[in-house]
């Protein structure tokens, strides 16, 4: 193809978000680029983000000489992906089948495949260890079994927070179809041998489209459909195999039943399934939920109105933000042309909302195929689908934003031809879709994303001590800097840190608590109040009880008391005596007259300090006089004290001082 020829067309599909007319619920503000290069034919691409951000993209390609498992990276904070990489290779006349990708908590990136070399085929995977560049050899997993006959079809990975991971597929055992699963424990680096499920599969069923979720806590469930039956089986944290499968749908008549089921987990570890059911004279959309800790699933329920005669409800999918919010979506034909469908359950619902259409109603011929679906960690969505009106196949996207009752105006982000399209939302919120476009006689895949979604979190300083406010990330500095705009699901630790003479009595507002630390996750507008509280001190003067008689010498001290919860700094104490009596000594002090103060420095919280100095009365005669104490320290309240001084004359030995 010429250069000038590949200019256009490049130049083209990045111009496609440009025109798409009225505004949209997103920013796609990284517009389409080539992730695969001209030659092949790249098809069929799978998305999974990092916690941290990081985007992988894998697919197979077929060369002139062979066909390979690729994939490409684009790193948290980049633009870019990188080159890709070929995993793993089969020479033609060889084939592999749909490259899946998953993702651990730590951003181990699994991948799996069939590899057909023409007479065996096999299951492999992959693994590139959380901070490598490059993935490990592919491992087979069981026996190489023949191709036609035994042969590997529809499959599915799921990859766990703890590393965890397990694939399904169809099987032909050649008496009939079953479903198989293999699963690497959390600190494996080897799946396991297959098993199978149900476990004894019976000659001329039928299982089809295996799907397999995991939850949080590591637990896989799997479901597919078994002779129009939706069958679920579920493999908890530690188990060496999954449990019996149990149905979700009762066995139909002839005629109808249930396929193509998907399946969702919940933060909570709830499990979500959708699927299509065709009762032979209409079809619905239905879905099933498993609620946190349940062994079964409860009722299946209608997410769609019934299709009549002549329309079918297709390749329904579902997906589940980390706040809890389900989004499900599918193609409605009505023997015309088919239109995307999306149903809400929102935060705390049990139940989905009405259906309402993504794409529009268009006249015959025109088709929206293959809806894709992520769910942002606010409740953000964004569903990517095939559109196709007889000139142009692109891919268009609908998003409706966190708290928004309806999605925005679709737009297209490809260029023409483009087909299957896959999605993925990374923590910040951003969307990536990739698909694969025609160009020439390649195949190449692209990709396009949104901006990361941002949110405000705004601190406030309240109460009569002094403090600061800090983040981490860095961005709030409070003080001079109270309002810091990050993106969504950023993991934030805010600091609370008392100025000398303050303590810091507590949060308000998202945080709570009297711990100077607190941690949020930003998943929308927050703020929070730290409230400051001035240290007290107290003043006592010594001794408490104590005669002062004519002519002899005493101790006099003032101590002095940090009842706050931060150190008092530049802190001075004073002791102010009545005249009849004369300072003898007063080390380290500095006097003014009949006034003695001494500096402290500091005097850490809870702890105490006494000066002393030693003094004489100088009259015979009996009097009353106070003597008068003080402390200071820097940003807290003066404490005062006084003490009531008798002296008294040799010959009057009874009379005491009170105070």
């Amino acid at each position: 193809m010429p250069p000038s020829i590949r200019r256009v067309l490049v130049s083209g599909c990045v111009a496609a978000a440009a025109f798409a007319g009225p505004a949209a619920a997103v920013t796609w503000n990284l517009p389409a680029s080539d992730i695969s290069v001209l030659g092949q034919q790249a098809v069929l691409p799978s998305v999974a983000m990092a916690s941290g951000g990081t985007t992988t993209v894998a697919w197979a390609a077929g060369g002139i000489a062979d066909i390979s498992a690729q994939v490409a990276t684009r790193l948290a904070g980049s633009t870019a992906f990188g080159s890709a990489q070929q995993v793993a290779v089969v020479p033609l006349p060889g084939d592999m089948y749909p490259v899946s990708v998953g993702v651990a908590g730590d951003g181990a990136t699994t991948l799996a495949w069939a590899r057909d070399d023409g007479t065996n085929v096999v299951v492999q995977a992959a693994t590139r260890p959380a901070g490598a560049a490059t993935y490990g050899p592919a491992q087979e997993i069981g026996a190489a079994g023949p191709s036609y006959g035994g042969g590997v079809y529809s499959m599915d990975l799921a990859v766990a927070p703890d590393g965890s991971a397990s694939i399904v597929w169809r099987h032909d055992d050649v008496v009939g179809f079953n479903v198989r699963a293999a699963t690497r424990p959390a600190g494996s680096a080897v799946f396991g041998a297959p098993e199978d499920l149900p476990y004894s599969p019976t000659p001329g069923t039928d299982s089809d489209k295996p799907q397999v979720v995991a939850a949080p806590d590591g637990t896989f469930t799997a479901a597919w459909a078994r002779d129009g039956v939706i069958q679920v089986a579920t493999r908890r944290p530690g188990a060496t195999s999954y449990g019996d499968p149990g149905n979700l749908t009762v066995i139909p008549p002839a005629g109808s039943g249930a396929a193509a089921p998907q399946v969702a987990a919940a933060p909570d570890g709830a499990i979500t399934a959708v699927w299509g059911l065709n009762y032979g004279t209409d079809s619905v959309v239905q879905a099933a939920t498993r609620a946190a800790g349940a062994g079964t699933f409860g009722a299946p329920v209608n997410l769609s109105a019934a299709a009549p005669m002549g329309a079918v409800l297709l390749v329904p999918q579902v997906a589940i933000g980390s706040d809890g919010t389900a989004v499900a979506t599918w193609v409605r034909t009505n023997g015309i042309a088919r239109v995307i469908q999306a149903a809400t359950r929102p935060v705390g619902a049990s139940t989905f909302g009405s259906p309402i259409n993504l794409s529009a109603e268009g006249p015959a011929g025109v088709n929206s195929n293959r809806p894709q679906v992520a769910v942002a960690p606010d409740g953000a969505t964004t569903v990517a689908w095939h559109y196709d009106d007889g000139a142009d196949s692109t891919i268009r996207a609908a998003s409706r934003l966190a708290g928004d009752a309806t999605f925005g105006a679709s737009e297209r982000l490809s260029a023409s031809p483009s087909y299957d399209p896959a999605i993925a939302v990374a923590p910040d919120g951003a969307t990536t879709v990739a698909w694969s476009i025609s160009i020439g006689a390649s195949s190449v895949i692209q990709a396009m994303t949104s901006s990361a979604t941002t949110y405000a979190l705004s601190t406030t300083r309240d109460g009569d001590g002094t403090g600061t406010i800090t983040s981490s990330p860095a961005g709030i500095d409070c003080g001079a800097t109270c309002r810091a705009t990050l993106p969504l699901s950023t993991a934030v630790t805010l600091t609370a840190t008392p100025a000398a003479g303050s303590s810091f009595a507590g949060w308000g507002g998202a945080c709570s608590g009297t711990d100077p630390t607190c941690r949020l996750t930003l998943l929308g507008n927050r703020s929070a109040t730290a409230t400051f509280r001035k240290g007290t001190l107290t003043a006592t003067v010594l001794p408490s009880r104590a005669r002062m008689v004519s002519g002899q010498v005493l101790r006099i001290g003032i101590r002095a008391r940090n009842n706050g919860a931060t150190t008092a700094t530049s802190a001075t104490s004073c002791l102010k005596l009545p005249s009849n009596v004369v300072i003898v000594r007063a080390p380290g002090a500095l006097r003014s007259g009949r006034t003695v103060c001494f500096r402290i420095k500091a005097i850490a919280a809870g702890a105490t300090t006494t000066r002393v100095v030693t003094a004489r009365a100088a009259t015979t005669r009996k009097v009353k006089r106070y003597i008068a104490g003080s402390v200071r320290a820097a940003g807290m309240a003066r404490a005062q004290a006084t003490r009531k001084a008798v002296v008294i004359s040799p010959r009057d030995p009874s009379t005491s001082v009170t105070g």
